[in-house]
């Protein structure tokens, strides 16, 4: 084993021409240690070997992983922490990074064996002899097909070639709370708070992970999760825990000159001045002064203005009920007056709250813009509207649901949508209400006799398809009572109402099919599940087939000669016989027949 050199007799032995123009080079300026925590370390370690002392470092950093050190003449022009630093190997050089700080990357050089610790972005050059990674190889706390694009930058994007320099970059600026990698682009973008409402999974070529680095946070990762001041280490999901729950708070000194509900009331943070917003109904959005420790409810619309110490949110940051890339058209009847400029939905859901005309919101990414809209907002509904996202106004964690609020304006207005719902391959697929409206949705079509008592609404589902002329029936929760119904459903709201066909069986109906063009029963009319088709289907006279539009929950009504307009891979378009497929009907042989 080599003998162990104390510093000083290191340093002195370093000056040579090369030490000094790679010294200018990164940095260095004068031949001293000028970060004194470094001293204790480099004392214990050995210049020009390849492996630290044991007495410097425990045996499990003999496998201390190098897999993402950039080998081949690599530097970095980011600001070098103290002076530069002799040691033996890249490895030892690594050790030393993780014993500091402000360390999130390093570069060594090979020539004259000098350790330069960084601060910053990794700002990579071509340079002779150096050899430059981040403070850690690690990537178990990445996530692979997770992009959080969408969200708004808090730095400039870069280049890089490995997603490890993505997030010693995130890991350098206090704002950057995620970053995304791409692949393809080899661009790295960083998202600050507020980042997980625009989560976006199965993206192809793209990796996301957290500002702390993967191996520096085991020890803080928690079953629940508290208030953003603490750290959430290098989980992602914690992270975006943590994000969910408090990260659309503006946080730079931002209140809100809404009225108060009631006089401030000091609170101990602003996580429980949010939970108290949350736990008073009328409370819309919040602002607490960390200075003064007070905490304001407030009601009506959220008025931002800069005020030193305050911190505003909404009452919820969850985004779990909102929907991305659907938006609803400015029309005379739905829209609700002036976009406003929001720089994040939460707000635009928040102003909704406040308006009692409004029932969603639509949120323009690109435009940073907010446009609500009230009754009748299902018939301009446009889905893939890049950028878009469109939420209820009711808070998501407070029982908002789109579906349901879709629903409700389709019973109020006639009109549609719940596309998800239609067969049993939808990523929501129950069975049991595959063909049931749930959002208090009842049918105003006749009884075929007295309603009946029913213990639950699979019984009632049961003694439908019991009955020859029963196409479709309501089951009321609060009363528990069971309507049996004919003809074509006629739905309309109605509190504790559950309104389904008589069979959830979509085996014989066939997606991309589209016969729109045919002729038709009637004028195409609007419901939001498709197996409402069948049944309005049967109860028509004429009607043998029917084509449901899963962008737009139209609804078309087939006559004999449908199969002459047969159009395939049509996206969104469902096809269907007017029987059931119970029934043993099958859609090619009434084509056969219908040829």
């Amino acid at each position: 084993m080599r003998a162990l050199l104390l510093v000083p007799v290191i340093a002195c032995s370093q000056q040579s021409s090369i030490w000094f123009a790679v010294a200018r080079r990164h940095g260095g300026q004068q031949l001293r240690l000028g970060v004194p925590e470094f001293r204790p370390l480099f004392a214990q370690m050995t210049i020009g070997g390849d492996e630290p002392s044991t007495t410097a470092a425990g045996s499990e950093d003999a496998n201390y992983d190098l897999s993402c050190l950039h080998s081949s003449n690599v530097g970095s022009k980011a600001a070098t922490i103290g002076d530069p630093l002799p040691t033996g190997s890249a490895k030892q050089c690594a050790l030393v990074c993780r014993e500091v700080t402000e360390c999130n990357h390093f570069t060594y050089n090979t020539q004259a064996k000098m350790c330069y610790l960084k601060s910053g972005k990794p700002d990579l050059y071509s340079y002779p002899g150096d050899m430059t990674a981040p403070r850690s190889c690690d990537t178990t706390c990445f996530e692979k097909g997770v992009s959080y694009d969408k969200a708004p930058d808090v730095m400039n994007p870069i280049s890089a070639s490995q997603a490890v320099d993505c997030q010693a970059a995130c890991a350098a600026d206090p704002r950057c709370k995620t970053f995304t990698f791409s692949e393809p682009d080899k661009t790295c973008s960083f998202k600050g708070r507020g980042f997980s409402a625009h989560k976006q999974m199965k993206v192809a070529g793209v990796t996301s992970g957290p500002a702390q680095f993967c191996d520096s946070g085991g020890d803080l990762r928690r079953d629940s999760v508290g208030d953003l001041r603490r750290d959430s280490g290098g989980d992602l999901r914690l992270q975006e825990q943590a994000d969910q729950l408090y990260g659309c708070v503006h946080t730079e000194d931002v209140g809100s000159e809404a009225p108060n509900l009631s006089d401030p009331k000091p609170a101990t943070s602003m996580e429980a001045c949010m939970k108290r917003c949350r736990s008073e109904g009328k409370c819309t959005h919040f602002t607490f002064n960390v200075t003064a420790g007070m905490c304001h409810l407030k009601a009506g619309k959220m008025q931002l203005y800069p005020y030193a110490g305050d911190r505003t949110g909404p009452k919820s940051c969850d985004t779990s009920c909102f929907w991305r890339e659907v938006a609803y058209a400015k029309n005379q009847l739905s829209d609700l007056g002036s976009a406003y400029q929001i720089l994040q939905p939460t707000d635009c859901q928040a102003l909704c709250a406040a308006n009692p005309l409004c029932k969603v919101f639509v949120w323009d990414y690109f435009e940073k813009t907010c446009a609500f809209r009230g009754k009748g907002f299902l018939k301009h509904k446009k889905p893939h509207a890049v950028g878009a996202i469109s939420g209820p106004r009711e808070f998501c964690d407070f029982g908002g649901n789109m579906h349901q609020r879709e629903e409700a304006d389709a019973a109020n207005t006639d009109d549609p949508v719940d596309a998800a719902r239609a067969l049993p391959n939808a990523a929501d697929h129950h069975q049991d209400l595959l063909c049931v409206h749930t959002g208090n949705i009842g049918s105003k079509a006749g009884d075929i006799e007295s309603p009946q008592p029913a213990n639950d609404l699979t019984e009632c589902m049961a003694r439908c398809k019991a009955t020859k002329k029963c196409s479709h029936y309501t089951f009321n929760t609060n009363s528990k009572y069971c309507h049996m119904k004919s003809g074509k459903p006629k739905l309309y709201e109605y509190p504790g109402d559950l309104t389904g066909s008589k069979t959830c069986d979509t085996s014989c109906f066939r997606r991309g099919v589209d016969y729109s063009t045919a002729p038709g029963v009637g004028k195409p009319w609007f419901t939001t599940l498709a197996t409402d088709c069948q049944v309005a289907c049967g109860a028509e006279d004429g009607c043998v087939a029917f084509t449901w539009h899963a962008p737009t929950s139209r609804c078309y009504l087939l006559t004999a000669g449908f199969s002459k307009h047969r159009r395939d891979g049509v996206e969104g378009a469902i096809s269907g016989p007017y029987t059931f497929c119970d029934d043993s009907e099958n859609l090619q042989v009434l084509e056969e027949e219908d040829a």
